[in-house]
């Protein structure tokens, strides 16, 4: 089993998915995420699309293994897109310093 070092690089991937009013979506967008992954942060905010005010989730995960997980993550972007009848999913990630302790 691969013991992780403390400066090992470590991928975060963001996932927001506007919309979100309803907690029957919220419910749902928890869902979802726990059919792909372990764990994860969920971020509760407000953001702008068309100028118009939408509740929105920005579902964050951190992993060692980036390239496996991007797959991951762009597939539950696709089915959130899918799920929720959203125009756009914004996807984000960046290599950072860190990892789990």
């Amino acid at each position: 089993m691969y013991k992780q070092k403390q400066n090992d690089d470590a991928r975060v991937f963001k996932i927001t998915v506007g919309d979100m009013d309803s907690e029957d979506n919220r419910q749902k967008l928890y869902k979802l995420v726990g059919e792909y992954f372990d764990g994860a942060t969920i971020h509760h905010h407000h953001g702008l699309w068309k100028g118009e005010l939408e509740y929105s989730i920005t579902v964050e995960i951190v992993a060692l293994y980036g390239n496996y997980i991007k797959d991951k993550v762009f597939e539950l972007a696709n089915r959130a897109k899918k799920e929720f009848n959203q125009e756009t999913v914004l996807v984000q990630y960046y290599t950072a310093k860190g990892g789990l302790v």
